[in-house]
Parts: structure tokens; C-alpha cells; sequence
């Protein structure tokens, strides 16, 4: 008999006893389910007993060994889905994610620092990537989905092959090797967007080019896009961006509040921006004529505020109306009701645009969404039938006001930006807008405003015969 009621009560301390009714565990840490706040694995929990549920009583490093088990298997199997723990319809951050210890970092230093301060093995810095992280429900920050971790011991199986096929040297297991040159002639290849032909693509954009423009240097703006259909898919993104005779109720949202905050709030917002911020988002806003260099050495709102406001529309039906999931946050049926206040007390459409801004395609036959917009905007129907473009010069300009739309809702997505004490708000400002200065649709928008600029002025000037 003793001996059963040994084993009896044995297995209620290892599973009745071991967890406590306040306690619940998500993939990012324990936490108390009725007080709704984060504990910490090794003595949080112990301590918040002692403090809001002192009638609760358990063996601390049973409950410790328990959390952690459940925690591993909750990564395990949730590691490409983490969106039953995230709080529904929070608004995204970009922070630093720890894959080994699911910790989200604001700061880069901190991010950094972490790795050489912790004696733990699980964390290995992968990259400097950041990533959208949400609330979960355990109080903390997490991402969707686990950012993948590479392998930490050496790649052997990678050569550098020469045109002959002779192998002129493969990876050792040498730290310096491993930087050298990772080349696999199995796995990679050219996208199939761009094994067009240079001359196949300017065929198929010359029917719709002026006669007074070179096909040749504008098919190298649309290269990914130059296929058989693509006639077909400038009409739709057309169509995207124009006005139906029904809007959708949370599009109709935007575009109100869009009109609101760009009349009222924008210029303010991006004046409240430090101007060492400011003056690195500038780069690219200026241009040079004969030699002289025209633009703000800051960014500022332009005038001509209803001409802004007409394209950051156009922008977001497209945005709205094109199949991603990047701005699915914003498409549930609250927004649809929210007051227009509240989408500006939380910065809705800067945040779009900032989401717009900050696009990584994952390889290079793909667009990001704002680039798509830009290349479609340089098409008109003529009498709606005839797909015709417009002259360079204009082009240019309508990609330019949308870099200035993209950059204006930077400004406004950092003005929602917070640190604590111990943190440095100038320095996380710098850290967006260089993100942003060195993704891939500042770096692509760019240079179709400049080519199109530099076609523009290779013009005969318009003789005047008056």
C-alpha cells in the first residue's frame, strides 16, 4: 500500500501538482494567463507566485523543467506558423529575431550584443536581417514564422567548376574558405524573367513606344515584365489603379484617410523627423542639370499637395488590389470601421507605404509592388482601347512623386517610434532609413527615373518658330 501511494503521489507532483492554473506557455515563454503578463522562465514564475498567487503552491524546478519541454515542442511544431500565438490584427515591427532563444531586439547593437553576452549555444547569429514581428499573447514580440538558422559547421559539398568542367578548387573546412566563394552549379540559376533577349524585349515594347524614343534603352526599365503577355498585365495593373464605380468599404478607408493625412498631418510629421534623418532619406530626391545640382539637402513635402494626393490614391488601389499578402494586416473588417482618427493616430497608410518601401523580392526575376506600380504608371489607354506611352519626361516624374510618397510615409511610420531611456531614438531613425536608402526599390526606382530623365534630355529641343 505504501509503496502504491508513493508512485500515486509521485505522478501527481510530475502532472497535476507540477502545473500551475495561472501558468501558460506559448513558443516565446511562460506566461500568466490572468494577470496577462510575460514571466520569466527561472524565477519569474516563482517570484509572480509569491507576489499575485501566493495560495498556489508547486516545486519550482518541476514547473521550470516542464515549461521548457513544452516550449522546445511548441517550436518544433509551430516553426512555420506562429500566428495561433500572435495577437489578431497587431501592427507589425521590424526588429531583430533570435531563432535560439526567441528573443526580439529593437536595436542592432543589442541584437549583437546579445550573442557575445549570453552563455548560451542555441543562439548563433545567423544574419542581420530583420524581420515583421507582432504581440503574441504571451506580452512579447515574435515573428510568424521561425527565421531559418544556417548550418553551423562546414559546407563541404560546394566546388568552383571551370568551363571545362575541371574542379579548380573546393571548399575546405577552413573558416576563410567558407567566405571565399559558395558556388553550386546545381542549385542556382538565371530567372526565367531574364532569359529574355535584349532584342526580344525590345520587340515586344516598340509597338507601344513613341516615335521619338529609343525602345532599346526603355526595355531595359521593364526587363522582368517583357514577356509574351505583357500587353495583358499592364492593362490589369492599370485597371488596379484606376477608380471603379464601387469601392470596397476598407479601400474607401484608405483613401480617406490617405487624403486626411496627407492634407493635415504629413507635412508636420515629416518636419518633426531629425534633420540628419531627414538628410539621409534626401539622397536620390535632388538632380543634377548642366552640372548644378538641384533638390533640399532634407526631405520635405513637396508643393502641389492635390497632385500628391491623386497619386498616393492611384498607389493604394494598387496596392490594395494586387495579390500579396504584404498588407493583409490592414485588409480586416475593423478598418473598415475605424474612425478616420484613430487610422491616423496609428499611422495606417504611412505604415503601408513604409511596408511598400521596404519589399525584398526573394529573387531577382521578381518586382517588389511599388516597382510594379511605377512601370505600369508610364502606360495610358488612349480612347480606353489603345495602350500607348507616355513621354520620358513625364514617366520620370510620376516615379519620382511616388518615392516621394513612399519616403514621406518613412517619415511618418518613424514619428510612431518609441525607445526606452537607455536607447537611442536618432540612431534607430537612422537604422530605418538606411534599411530603406539600401533596399532594393529605392535602388530600382532610382535609376528608372534617372534613365528616363537621361532619354528626355538626349531630345531635340522643340523649335519655336514665333
Amino acid at each position: 500500500t505504501s509503496s502504491y501511494k508513493s508512485r500515486y503521489y509521485s505522478t501527481m507532483t510530475t502532472t497535476t501538482l507540477v502545473f500551475p492554473d495561472f501558468l501558460s506557455v506559448s513558443p516565446f515563454g511562460p506566461y500568466c494567463k490572468e494577470c496577462s503578463i510575460p514571466l520569466a522562465v527561472e524565477k519569474g514564475i516563482y517570484s509572480h507566485r509569491r507576489e499575485a498567487h501566493p495560495s498556489v503552491s508547486f516545486k519550482n524546478a518541476l514547473v521550470v523543467r516542464e515549461v521548457k519541454r513544452q516550449m522546445a515542442e511548441l517550436r518544433q511544431n509551430h516553426s512555420r506558423d506562429f500566428s495561433p500565438f500572435l495577437v489578431s490584427n497587431s501592427l507589425a515591427k521590424e526588429m531583430w529575431f533570435c531563432a535560439g532563444c526567441f528573443v526580439a531586439f529593437g536595436k542592432f547593437s543589442n541584437f549583437k550584443r546579445h550573442f557575445e553576452s549570453r552563455c548560451n549555444k542555441e543562439c548563433v547569429f545567423v544574419d542581420d536581417k530583420k524581420t515583421f514581428c507582432y504581440e503574441t499573447i504571451c506580452g512579447r514580440t515574435g515573428p510568424k514564422t521561425c527565421p531559418q538558422e544556417r548550418p553551423a559547421g562546414p559546407i563541404e559539398s560546394l566546388i568552383l567548376v571551370s568551363a571545362e568542367g575541371t574542379t579548380i578548387s573546393s571548399l575546405s573546412q577552413s573558416k576563410s574558405s567558407y567566405k571565399t566563394a559558395i558556388i553550386s552549379c546545381d542549385s542556382s540559376k538565371v530567372p526565367a524573367a531574364l532569359m529574355t533577349t535584349i532584342e526580344e524585349a525590345k520587340e515586344i515594347l516598340k509597338p507601344f513606344v513613341r516615335p521619338d524614343e529609343d525602345a532599346k534603352d526603355l526595355c531595359l526599365i521593364f526587363y522582368p515584365l517583357l514577356s509574351r503577355g505583357f500587353e495583358g498585365t499592364i492593362r490589369q495593373y492599370l485597371e488596379f489603379a484606376s477608380k471603379g464605380q464601387v469601392e470596397d468599404p476598407i479601400l474607401t478607408k484608405w483613401l480617406e484617410a490617405g487624403k486626411v493625412w496627407m492634407t493635415n498631418y504629413a507635412s508636420g510629421h515629416i518636419a518633426n523627423v531629425s534633420a540628419n534623418v531627414r538628410h539621409r532619406l534626401a539622397e536620390f530626391e535632388s538632380q543634377e542639370v548642366d552640372g548644378t545640382t538641384y533638390g533640399t539637402r532634407t526631405f520635405t513635402l513637396r508643393r502641389g499637395i492635390p497632385r500628391l494626393i491623386a497619386e498616393l490614391e492611384a498607389a493604394l488601389r494598387f496596392f490594395y488590389r494586387y495579390r500579396t499578402s504584404l498588407f493583409d494586416q490592414f485588409k480586416h473588417d475593423e478598418i473598415g470601421k475605424a474612425d478616420i482618427t484613430w487610422m491616423i493616430e496609428r499611422a495606417i497608410i504611412p505604415r503601408i507605404l513604409y511596408i511598400a518601401a521596404k519589399e525584398e523580392p526573394t529573387d531577382h526575376g521578381q518586382l517588389p509592388i511599388a516597382c510594379r506600380y511605377c512601370l505600369s504608371r508610364g502606360f495610358t489607354l488612349k480612347n480606353k482601347v489603345n495602350l500607348v506611352m507616355y513621354e520620358c519626361g513625364w514617366f520620370s516624374s510620376r516615379i519620382s512623386a511616388l518615392m516621394h510618397l513612399l519616403r514621406a510615409g518613412v517619415c511618418g511610420y518613424l514619428v510612431t517610434l518609441s525607445v526606452e531611456e537607455s536607447q537611442d531614438l536618432t540612431n534607430l531613425e537612422l537604422d530605418v532609413v538606411r534599411s530603406v536608402q539600401n533596399g532594393r526599390v529605392t535602388n530600382l526606382l532610382a535609376p528608372y527615373v534617372k534613365r528616363l530623365r537621361d532619354l528626355n534630355a538626349r531630345k531635340p529641343p522643340i523649335k519655336d518658330n514665333t
